[in-house]
């Protein structure tokens, strides 16, 4: 499944954590040239996501953190966090649902069942834990097999 399309003009209207309209394109494409750069993802945490509120925007952006993880040469914690907390507090009543044209790119890319992967994942990296020898990149694949011996 592809993620969800850059060239897709509702992503002008979509809302980051503020609820205010947050294109997130700009930040999809800068992360794809630097995945692992510190500033870019604070502004991910600063934009998509704000005292647990996120919506469509932060939808929209986690469709796009399977590329970015396979592209990157090293293993990308802070994605993996955060799709651990987008899918946490989409369940949360004050955030928006996920809309119908994210429906399957979100679900497929990540899968759902591996949001549970991340969070254990991004549990283990905030305990002090290396996530490098978890995620080598033989190992860096969205499914469930790839990331077996961590749950």
């Amino acid at each position: 499944m592809e993620p969800f399309p850059l060239s897709d003009s509702r992503w002008k209207s979509y809302q980051g954590g503020y609820r205010q309209p947050f294109d997130a394109r700009p930040l999809v494409e800068a992360l794809h040239s630097s995945p692992n750069d510190r500033s870019l993802w604070d502004t991910v945490w600063n934009e998509l996501h704000h005292q647990g509120d996120i919506g469509e925007a932060s939808y929209a952006f986690v469709t796009h953190l399977p590329s970015l993880i396979t592209q990157a040469e090293q293993p990308i914690e802070q994605a993996l966090a955060f799709a651990a907390v987008v899918e946490q507090q989409r369940c949360v009543s004050n955030n928006p649902p996920l809309p119908p044209e994210l429906d399957r790119s979100y679900h497929a890319g990540p899968p759902r069942a591996a949001h549970h992967q991340y969070y254990c994942l991004a549990f283990h990296s905030f305990a002090g834990e290396n996530l490098s020898v978890l995620l080598t990149p033989r190992r860096r694949q969205w499914s469930a097999s790839s990331l077996g011996g961590v749950l």
